[in-house]
Protein backbone atom coordinates (compact mmCIF):
# COMPACT_ATOMS: atom_id res chain seq x y z
CA UNK A 1 0.00 0.00 0.00
CA UNK A 2 2.34 2.29 0.52
CA UNK A 3 4.48 1.80 -2.80
CA UNK A 4 1.36 2.75 -4.57
CA UNK A 5 0.70 5.24 -2.38
CA UNK A 6 4.85 6.88 -3.28
CA UNK A 7 3.96 5.82 -7.02
CA UNK A 8 0.98 8.23 -6.82
CA UNK A 9 2.32 11.06 -5.54
CA UNK A 10 5.42 10.29 -8.27
CA UNK A 11 3.00 9.96 -11.25
CA UNK A 12 0.61 13.40 -10.43
CA UNK A 13 -2.41 12.14 -11.61
CA UNK A 14 -4.80 14.70 -10.20
CA UNK A 15 -7.83 13.06 -8.51
CA UNK A 16 -6.22 9.28 -8.92
CA UNK A 17 -4.40 6.90 -7.27
CA UNK A 18 -2.53 4.00 -7.86
CA UNK A 19 -4.53 1.05 -6.15
CA UNK A 20 -2.51 -1.98 -8.36
CA UNK A 21 0.21 -2.90 -10.55
CA UNK A 22 1.08 -5.67 -12.28
CA UNK A 23 3.29 -6.94 -15.41
CA UNK A 24 2.22 -8.69 -18.36
CA UNK A 25 5.09 -9.75 -20.47
CA UNK A 26 7.43 -7.04 -20.03
CA UNK A 27 4.94 -4.13 -20.62
CA UNK A 28 3.99 -2.78 -16.70
CA UNK A 29 0.12 -1.64 -16.04
CA UNK A 30 -0.93 0.47 -12.88
CA UNK A 31 -4.85 0.62 -12.12
CA UNK A 32 -6.03 3.97 -10.85
CA UNK A 33 -9.05 4.88 -8.92
CA UNK A 34 -10.79 8.25 -7.75
CA UNK A 35 -9.96 9.49 -4.90
CA UNK A 36 -13.54 11.72 -3.96
CA UNK A 37 -16.22 8.93 -5.29
CA UNK A 38 -18.95 11.21 -4.89
CA UNK A 39 -18.12 14.40 -7.23
CA UNK A 40 -16.30 15.08 -10.57
CA UNK A 41 -16.28 18.05 -12.87
CA UNK A 42 -18.69 17.63 -15.60
CA UNK A 43 -16.69 16.98 -19.33
CA UNK A 44 -18.63 19.53 -21.58
CA UNK A 45 -19.04 22.80 -19.09
CA UNK A 46 -16.68 22.30 -16.37
CA UNK A 47 -18.97 23.00 -13.21
CA UNK A 48 -19.19 20.35 -10.32
CA UNK A 49 -21.43 17.48 -10.54
CA UNK A 50 -22.21 15.18 -7.76
CA UNK A 51 -25.22 12.86 -8.99
CA UNK A 52 -23.42 9.43 -9.98
CA UNK A 53 -25.16 7.70 -13.09
CA UNK A 54 -22.44 4.73 -13.64
CA UNK A 55 -19.30 4.75 -15.63
CA UNK A 56 -17.96 3.23 -18.81
CA UNK A 57 -16.16 -0.12 -19.22
CA UNK A 58 -12.55 -0.53 -18.21
CA UNK A 59 -10.13 0.66 -20.59
CA UNK A 60 -6.16 0.87 -20.45
CA UNK A 61 -4.03 3.83 -22.02
CA UNK A 62 -0.36 4.47 -22.75
CA UNK A 63 1.44 6.29 -20.31
CA UNK A 64 5.65 7.56 -19.97
CA UNK A 65 7.68 4.46 -19.39
CA UNK A 66 8.76 3.41 -15.67
CA UNK A 67 11.77 2.02 -15.20
CA UNK A 68 12.21 1.30 -18.91
CA UNK A 69 9.18 -1.27 -19.24
CA UNK A 70 6.52 -0.11 -21.13
CA UNK A 71 3.35 1.21 -18.90
CA UNK A 72 -0.29 1.30 -19.33
CA UNK A 73 -2.61 2.86 -17.26
CA UNK A 74 -6.25 1.06 -16.43
CA UNK A 75 -9.37 3.12 -15.58
CA UNK A 76 -12.85 3.30 -15.62
CA UNK A 77 -14.59 6.94 -16.08
CA UNK A 78 -17.66 7.99 -14.15
CA UNK A 79 -20.85 9.80 -15.98
CA UNK A 80 -22.80 12.31 -14.24
CA UNK A 81 -25.83 13.72 -14.35
CA UNK A 82 -25.19 17.91 -14.88
CA UNK A 83 -27.52 20.02 -13.60
CA UNK A 84 -26.46 23.05 -16.48
CA UNK A 85 -25.94 20.81 -19.34
CA UNK A 86 -29.28 18.62 -17.86
CA UNK A 87 -27.98 15.71 -19.58
CA UNK A 88 -25.64 13.00 -18.42
CA UNK A 89 -22.17 13.23 -19.43
CA UNK A 90 -18.80 11.83 -18.90
CA UNK A 91 -16.60 13.01 -16.16
CA UNK A 92 -13.21 15.72 -17.12
CA UNK A 93 -9.78 14.27 -16.55
CA UNK A 94 -7.00 16.50 -16.78
CA UNK A 95 -4.39 14.09 -17.31
CA UNK A 96 -6.50 12.52 -20.78
CA UNK A 97 -8.20 13.84 -23.28
CA UNK A 98 -11.52 12.80 -25.01
CA UNK A 99 -11.10 9.46 -26.75
CA UNK A 100 -7.39 9.06 -26.91
CA UNK A 101 -5.53 6.09 -26.46
CA UNK A 102 -2.64 8.36 -24.90
CA UNK A 103 -2.14 10.59 -21.26
CA UNK A 104 -1.19 14.17 -22.13
CA UNK A 105 2.12 13.34 -20.53
CA UNK A 106 3.13 11.16 -23.27
CA UNK A 107 1.91 12.81 -25.98
CA UNK A 108 3.48 15.97 -24.89
CA UNK A 109 6.73 13.77 -25.05
CA UNK A 110 6.06 12.84 -28.13
CA UNK A 111 5.42 16.29 -29.89
CA UNK A 112 8.29 17.67 -28.11
CA UNK A 113 10.30 14.25 -30.34
CA UNK A 114 8.63 15.42 -33.53
CA UNK A 115 10.17 19.13 -33.21
CA UNK A 116 13.47 18.18 -33.84
CA UNK A 117 13.47 14.37 -35.12
CA UNK A 118 11.70 12.52 -38.01
CA UNK A 119 7.94 11.29 -36.66
CA UNK A 120 9.25 7.28 -37.70
CA UNK A 121 11.84 8.08 -36.71
CA UNK A 122 9.85 8.97 -33.03
CA UNK A 123 7.47 6.12 -33.86
CA UNK A 124 9.91 3.41 -34.09
CA UNK A 125 11.66 5.01 -30.91
CA UNK A 126 8.30 5.29 -28.77
CA UNK A 127 7.25 2.09 -29.84
CA UNK A 128 3.81 3.64 -31.33
CA UNK A 129 2.19 3.61 -34.34
CA UNK A 130 3.03 5.53 -37.00
CA UNK A 131 0.19 7.46 -37.93
CA UNK A 132 -0.71 7.67 -34.56
CA UNK A 133 1.92 9.58 -33.75
CA UNK A 134 0.91 11.68 -36.24
CA UNK A 135 -2.41 12.64 -34.94
CA UNK A 136 -0.64 13.59 -32.01
CA UNK A 137 1.84 15.69 -33.23
CA UNK A 138 -0.65 17.72 -35.55
CA UNK A 139 -3.26 17.82 -32.36
CA UNK A 140 -0.41 20.08 -30.19
CA UNK A 141 0.61 22.17 -33.31
CA UNK A 142 -3.02 23.15 -33.72
CA UNK A 143 -2.92 23.94 -30.06
CA UNK A 144 -0.23 26.29 -30.27
CA UNK A 145 -1.48 27.57 -33.21
CA UNK A 146 -4.12 28.60 -31.25
CA UNK A 147 -3.12 29.83 -27.98
CA UNK A 148 0.70 30.04 -27.89
CA UNK A 149 1.79 31.92 -31.50
CA UNK A 150 4.64 34.77 -31.22
CA UNK A 151 3.33 38.23 -30.87
CA UNK A 152 3.27 39.83 -34.27
CA UNK A 153 4.41 43.59 -32.97
CA UNK A 154 7.08 45.61 -34.34
CA UNK A 155 7.46 44.49 -37.74
CA UNK A 156 8.52 46.86 -40.06
CA UNK A 157 9.94 44.82 -43.38
CA UNK A 158 8.34 41.78 -44.72
CA UNK A 159 9.57 39.64 -47.77
CA UNK A 160 7.21 37.45 -50.12
CA UNK A 161 8.60 34.07 -51.57
CA UNK A 162 7.48 31.26 -53.25
CA UNK A 163 8.68 27.67 -52.54
CA UNK A 164 7.85 24.40 -54.02
CA UNK A 165 5.89 21.91 -51.28
CA UNK A 166 5.24 18.85 -53.84
CA UNK A 167 4.95 17.70 -57.14
CA UNK A 168 1.15 15.97 -58.40
CA UNK A 169 0.30 14.34 -61.50
CA UNK A 170 -2.24 16.45 -63.78
CA UNK A 171 -3.70 15.49 -67.38
CA UNK A 172 -2.71 18.13 -69.67
CA UNK A 173 -3.63 18.26 -73.58
CA UNK A 174 -0.34 18.22 -75.59
CA UNK A 175 -0.34 19.12 -79.39
CA UNK A 176 1.89 15.82 -80.66
CA UNK A 177 2.83 16.38 -84.44
CA UNK A 178 1.34 14.42 -87.35
CA UNK A 179 4.09 12.67 -89.52
CA UNK A 180 3.92 13.91 -93.37
CA UNK A 181 2.97 10.66 -95.39
CA UNK A 182 4.57 10.87 -98.67
CA UNK A 183 3.59 9.17 -101.88
CA UNK A 184 6.44 6.66 -103.37
CA UNK A 185 4.48 7.16 -107.04
CA UNK A 186 5.39 10.89 -107.74
CA UNK A 187 9.26 10.86 -106.62
CA UNK A 188 9.90 13.60 -109.75
CA UNK A 189 7.44 15.87 -108.88
CA UNK A 190 7.92 18.91 -107.01
CA UNK A 191 6.57 18.83 -103.74
CA UNK A 192 4.36 21.23 -102.35
CA UNK A 193 5.23 22.88 -99.03
CA UNK A 194 2.82 22.01 -96.80
CA UNK A 195 2.33 23.39 -93.15
CA UNK A 196 2.28 20.85 -90.06
CA UNK A 197 -0.19 19.60 -88.75
CA UNK A 198 -0.80 18.47 -85.07
CA UNK A 199 -3.25 16.15 -82.86
CA UNK A 200 -4.14 16.98 -79.49
CA UNK A 201 -3.62 14.06 -76.81
CA UNK A 202 -4.45 14.04 -73.36
CA UNK A 203 -1.39 13.11 -71.27
CA UNK A 204 -0.38 12.63 -67.77
CA UNK A 205 1.90 15.43 -66.51
CA UNK A 206 3.79 16.06 -63.53
CA UNK A 207 3.30 19.38 -62.26
CA UNK A 208 4.89 21.42 -59.67
CA UNK A 209 2.79 23.13 -56.64
CA UNK A 210 3.79 26.16 -54.92
CA UNK A 211 3.35 27.51 -52.10
CA UNK A 212 3.23 31.31 -50.64
CA UNK A 213 5.31 32.41 -47.62
CA UNK A 214 5.61 35.81 -45.74
CA UNK A 215 8.31 36.42 -44.00
CA UNK A 216 9.48 39.04 -41.16
CA UNK A 217 13.06 39.94 -42.71
CA UNK A 218 14.35 41.27 -39.17
CA UNK A 219 13.82 38.19 -37.40
CA UNK A 220 13.74 35.44 -40.12
CA UNK A 221 10.07 34.17 -38.38
CA UNK A 222 7.57 33.29 -41.12
CA UNK A 223 4.12 35.63 -40.81
CA UNK A 224 1.86 33.14 -42.49
CA UNK A 225 1.72 30.67 -45.13
CA UNK A 226 -1.30 29.12 -47.86
CA UNK A 227 -0.50 26.74 -50.43
CA UNK A 228 -0.72 28.63 -53.97
CA UNK A 229 1.11 30.89 -55.77
CA UNK A 230 -1.21 33.77 -57.22
CA UNK A 231 -2.67 37.65 -56.38
CA UNK A 232 -5.27 36.10 -54.40
CA UNK A 233 -3.51 34.23 -52.20
CA UNK A 234 -0.83 37.01 -51.05
CA UNK A 235 -3.76 39.54 -51.14
CA UNK A 236 -5.48 37.14 -48.38
CA UNK A 237 -2.10 36.14 -46.36
CA UNK A 238 -1.37 39.92 -46.25
CA UNK A 239 -4.47 40.77 -44.95
CA UNK A 240 -4.53 37.95 -42.87
CA UNK A 241 -2.27 40.19 -40.87
CA UNK A 242 -4.40 42.89 -39.95
CA UNK A 243 -4.68 46.52 -40.23
CA UNK A 244 -2.84 47.17 -36.98
CA UNK A 245 0.54 45.18 -38.27
CA UNK A 246 -0.09 46.37 -41.84
CA UNK A 247 0.00 49.92 -40.71
CA UNK A 248 3.46 49.72 -39.67
CA UNK A 249 5.02 47.99 -42.20
CA UNK A 250 7.87 50.45 -44.10
CA UNK A 251 8.64 48.49 -46.90
CA UNK A 252 8.05 45.08 -48.83
CA UNK A 253 11.11 43.01 -50.81
CA UNK A 254 10.01 40.44 -53.61
CA UNK A 255 11.16 39.18 -56.35
CA UNK A 256 9.78 40.40 -59.94
CA UNK A 257 6.73 38.12 -60.08
CA UNK A 258 4.09 40.17 -61.45
CA UNK A 259 1.01 38.43 -59.33
CA UNK A 260 2.99 39.46 -55.51
CA UNK A 261 3.56 43.00 -57.14
CA UNK A 262 -0.25 43.83 -57.48
CA UNK A 263 -1.42 41.88 -54.55
CA UNK A 264 1.13 44.66 -52.60
CA UNK A 265 -0.33 47.37 -54.17
CA UNK A 266 -3.79 46.25 -54.00
CA UNK A 267 -3.43 45.68 -49.79
CA UNK A 268 -0.70 47.92 -49.21
CA UNK A 269 -1.28 50.81 -52.08
CA UNK A 270 1.06 53.47 -50.12
CA UNK A 271 3.90 50.90 -49.19
CA UNK A 272 7.35 50.92 -51.59
CA UNK A 273 8.19 47.71 -53.11
CA UNK A 274 11.60 46.91 -53.08
CA UNK A 275 12.65 44.08 -55.91
CA UNK A 276 15.31 42.04 -54.99
CA UNK A 277 19.02 42.86 -56.40
CA UNK A 278 20.27 39.35 -55.96
CA UNK A 279 17.30 37.88 -58.31
CA UNK A 280 17.68 40.91 -60.60
CA UNK A 281 21.29 39.92 -60.48
CA UNK A 282 20.14 36.58 -61.46
CA UNK A 283 19.40 38.46 -64.88
CA UNK A 284 22.57 39.78 -65.88
CA UNK A 285 24.31 36.16 -64.91
CA UNK A 286 21.66 34.71 -67.44
CA UNK A 287 22.38 37.27 -70.21
CA UNK A 288 26.17 36.26 -69.79
CA UNK A 289 25.41 32.48 -69.68
CA UNK A 290 23.73 32.95 -73.03
CA UNK A 291 26.47 34.85 -74.72
CA UNK A 292 28.70 31.56 -73.62
CA UNK A 293 26.80 29.87 -75.35
CA UNK A 294 26.75 31.80 -78.76
CA UNK A 295 30.50 32.31 -78.12
CA UNK A 296 30.51 28.03 -77.98
CA UNK A 297 28.56 27.76 -80.89
CA UNK A 298 30.83 29.61 -83.28
CA UNK A 299 34.11 28.53 -81.53
CA UNK A 300 36.19 25.81 -83.00
CA UNK A 301 36.32 22.23 -82.08
CA UNK A 302 39.48 22.91 -79.46
CA UNK A 303 38.40 26.39 -78.20
CA UNK A 304 34.61 25.15 -77.96
CA UNK A 305 36.06 22.63 -74.95
CA UNK A 306 38.10 25.66 -72.88
CA UNK A 307 34.79 27.85 -73.55
CA UNK A 308 32.65 25.35 -72.11
CA UNK A 309 35.37 24.63 -69.22
CA UNK A 310 34.96 28.67 -67.91
CA UNK A 311 31.65 28.36 -67.53
CA UNK A 312 31.61 29.21 -63.49
CA UNK A 313 34.51 31.46 -64.00
CA UNK A 314 32.86 33.83 -65.73
CA UNK A 315 29.79 34.23 -63.38
CA UNK A 316 32.43 34.28 -60.53
CA UNK A 317 32.09 38.15 -58.75
CA UNK A 318 36.23 38.21 -57.22
CA UNK A 319 38.26 35.25 -59.20
CA UNK A 320 41.23 34.41 -57.82
CA UNK A 321 45.05 35.14 -58.79
CA UNK A 322 45.20 31.99 -60.61
CA UNK A 323 42.04 32.11 -62.24
CA UNK A 324 43.30 35.28 -63.97
CA UNK A 325 45.10 33.88 -66.93
CA UNK A 326 42.23 31.65 -67.99
CA UNK A 327 39.39 34.97 -68.02
CA UNK A 328 42.65 36.62 -70.48
CA UNK A 329 43.16 33.45 -72.36
CA UNK A 330 38.83 33.17 -72.68
CA UNK A 331 38.96 37.31 -73.65
CA UNK A 332 41.24 36.93 -76.52
CA UNK A 333 39.46 33.63 -77.78
CA UNK A 334 36.49 36.04 -78.12
CA UNK A 335 35.66 39.95 -77.62
CA UNK A 336 32.14 39.27 -76.83
CA UNK A 337 32.76 37.52 -73.96
CA UNK A 338 35.01 40.26 -72.35
CA UNK A 339 32.28 43.00 -73.03
CA UNK A 340 29.73 40.72 -71.42
CA UNK A 341 31.67 40.05 -68.03
CA UNK A 342 32.44 43.95 -68.19
CA UNK A 343 28.57 44.35 -67.88
CA UNK A 344 28.46 42.19 -65.37
CA UNK A 345 30.55 43.98 -63.01
CA UNK A 346 29.56 47.07 -63.96
CA UNK A 347 26.27 46.04 -62.41
CA UNK A 348 27.59 45.52 -59.07
CA UNK A 349 28.81 49.12 -58.85
CA UNK A 350 25.44 50.35 -59.09
CA UNK A 351 24.20 48.86 -55.22
CA UNK A 352 27.83 50.28 -53.68
CA UNK A 353 26.97 54.00 -54.18
CA UNK A 354 24.91 55.24 -50.88
CA UNK A 355 22.90 58.63 -52.48
CA UNK A 356 19.88 57.60 -54.55
CA UNK A 357 20.45 60.02 -57.07
CA UNK A 358 23.79 59.33 -57.63
CA UNK A 359 22.75 55.48 -58.50
CA UNK A 360 20.16 56.52 -60.04
CA UNK A 361 22.78 58.20 -63.19
CA UNK A 362 24.42 54.78 -63.02
CA UNK A 363 21.93 52.63 -63.72
CA UNK A 364 20.74 54.84 -66.50
CA UNK A 365 24.44 54.76 -67.89
CA UNK A 366 24.01 51.25 -67.85
CA UNK A 367 21.16 50.66 -69.28
CA UNK A 368 22.31 52.94 -71.57
CA UNK A 369 25.72 50.71 -71.98
CA UNK A 370 23.84 47.70 -72.77
CA UNK A 371 21.44 49.30 -75.58
CA UNK A 372 24.55 50.05 -77.28
CA UNK A 373 25.74 46.72 -76.91
CA UNK A 374 26.06 44.30 -79.75
CA UNK A 375 24.84 41.76 -77.40
CA UNK A 376 21.26 40.46 -78.23
CA UNK A 377 20.79 39.39 -74.17
CA UNK A 378 21.85 42.46 -72.85
CA UNK A 379 19.81 44.59 -75.14
CA UNK A 380 16.52 42.56 -73.80
CA UNK A 381 17.96 42.80 -70.20
CA UNK A 382 17.90 46.70 -70.56
CA UNK A 383 14.48 46.91 -71.32
CA UNK A 384 13.64 44.70 -68.21
CA UNK A 385 16.10 46.90 -66.26
CA UNK A 386 13.93 50.09 -67.84
CA UNK A 387 10.67 48.39 -66.03
CA UNK A 388 12.51 47.73 -62.81
CA UNK A 389 14.30 50.50 -62.28
CA UNK A 390 11.66 52.44 -59.88
CA UNK A 391 11.59 49.34 -57.61
CA UNK A 392 15.47 48.64 -58.22
CA UNK A 393 15.97 52.33 -56.72
CA UNK A 394 13.68 51.93 -53.55
CA UNK A 395 16.52 49.35 -52.13
CA UNK A 396 18.55 53.11 -51.91
CA UNK A 397 15.57 54.11 -49.14
CA UNK A 398 14.99 51.02 -47.75
CA UNK A 399 18.34 48.41 -47.88
CA UNK A 400 16.59 45.55 -47.73
CA UNK A 401 17.17 42.35 -49.49
CA UNK A 402 15.43 38.83 -49.80
CA UNK A 403 18.40 37.04 -48.53
CA UNK A 404 17.43 36.07 -45.20
CA UNK A 405 14.30 34.84 -47.40
CA UNK A 406 15.95 32.62 -49.14
CA UNK A 407 18.25 30.94 -45.83
CA UNK A 408 15.08 29.96 -44.61
CA UNK A 409 13.48 28.56 -47.78
CA UNK A 410 16.31 26.33 -47.03
CA UNK A 411 14.88 25.32 -43.48
CA UNK A 412 11.57 24.63 -44.74
CA UNK A 413 12.86 22.48 -47.21
CA UNK A 414 14.60 20.43 -44.38
CA UNK A 415 11.14 19.95 -42.90
CA UNK A 416 10.16 18.71 -45.94
CA UNK A 417 13.14 16.18 -47.03
CA UNK A 418 13.08 15.18 -42.94
CA UNK A 419 9.18 13.76 -43.35
CA UNK A 420 9.62 12.38 -47.17
CA UNK A 421 6.55 14.80 -48.46
CA UNK A 422 3.67 15.79 -46.47
CA UNK A 423 0.00 15.12 -48.07
CA UNK A 424 -1.54 17.22 -45.31
CA UNK A 425 -0.53 21.01 -46.12
CA UNK A 426 -1.63 22.45 -43.30
CA UNK A 427 0.19 20.12 -41.06
CA UNK A 428 3.08 20.77 -43.05
CA UNK A 429 2.77 24.59 -42.71
CA UNK A 430 2.10 24.06 -38.72
CA UNK A 431 5.64 22.22 -38.84
CA UNK A 432 7.24 25.19 -40.84
CA UNK A 433 6.00 27.47 -38.10
CA UNK A 434 8.05 25.35 -35.47
CA UNK A 435 11.12 24.70 -37.46
CA UNK A 436 11.16 29.22 -38.22
CA UNK A 437 10.24 29.95 -34.59
CA UNK A 438 6.89 31.34 -35.76
CA UNK A 439 4.99 28.73 -32.98
CA UNK A 440 6.72 27.72 -29.75
CA UNK A 441 8.14 24.33 -29.52
CA UNK A 442 6.81 22.16 -27.33
CA UNK A 443 10.11 22.54 -24.50
CA UNK A 444 9.89 25.72 -24.58
CA UNK A 445 6.18 25.65 -23.63
CA UNK A 446 6.76 23.59 -20.99
CA UNK A 447 6.03 20.14 -21.78
CA UNK A 448 4.98 19.14 -18.03
CA UNK A 449 2.28 21.59 -17.98
CA UNK A 450 -0.99 20.09 -19.03
CA UNK A 451 -3.76 21.87 -20.65
CA UNK A 452 -6.75 22.61 -18.31
CA UNK A 453 -8.88 24.76 -19.91
CA UNK A 454 -12.01 24.04 -17.41
CA UNK A 455 -10.08 25.24 -14.66
CA UNK A 456 -9.31 28.55 -16.45
CA UNK A 457 -13.00 29.31 -17.07
CA UNK A 458 -14.08 28.30 -13.82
Amino acid sequence: MCDNQCMSECLEFQGWEVEERWFCGQDLYLRLVPLDSKASCCGVCGTVVTWRKGCLPERSVRHLSQWHRITYVVFSQRRFLCKKCRKVVTEHLDWIRPYRRHTVMFEQLCASLCDRIAVTDVALHMKIDKMALYEIDAAWIGHRNDDHRVSLFGIRYIGIDEIMVRREEAKALVKIPVPIKRDKNKRGAKRRTRKRKFSRKWVWVVRPRFATIIYDLETGRILAIEEGRSCKVASRLLRSLGKEVLGKIEAVCMDMAACYKKAVKRVLPKVPIVFDRFHVKGYVNEAVEEVRKLAQATADTEDRKFIFNQRWLLLKTDPEEHDKWRLENLFELNKDLALAYQLKDQFDSIFTHDNKNTAEKQLNLYISYCRRSRLEPFRKLAGRLTKWKPYMLNYFDHPITNGMVEGMNNVVKRVLYRGFGYKNMNYFFGKVRVATGDLLTMVELGVTIAENKYQKAS
